[in-house]
């Protein structure tokens, strides 16, 4: 797995790929999964735990800056496009662990 990067802000932020995620749920216990995807995509398929966050929807933003800045967060998309600025949004917010899932529900292998 690839190492952490802690930011000038402290900030522990890491993308990973889709082979990683298990080992990043069995390191960290407490992670919190968020899946963006719309209504549909999520009642498809998700990862097992996420909770949905439809990065379309009226609330998303003030629902994601609700959040617990301080718990560890893994966030996805489909494809990983779209999770990405939500990603680099939730750093700027100054959540202080984020991870990003750069190859999607699409690539993960769970």
């Amino acid at each position: 797995m690839m190492k952490d990067r802690i930011g000038t802000n402290g900030i522990r932020s890491r993308e990973i790929k889709g082979c990683e995620v298990q080992e990043l749920l069995e390191t960290i216990s407490n992670l919190f999964i968020i899946d963006i995807r719309r209504d549909d995509e999520f009642a498809e398929g998700h990862i097992e735990g996420a909770m949905h966050m439809n990065k379309f929807g009226e609330t998303f933003e003030a629902d994601l800056a609700a959040l617990d800045k301080t718990k560890p967060y893994l966030m996805y998309c489909a494809r990983g496009n779209r999770s990405l600025s939500v990603f680099e949004l939730m750093k700027e917010l100054g959540f202080h662990e984020v991870y990003h899932l750069v190859d999607g529900f699409n690539g993960y292998t769970g």
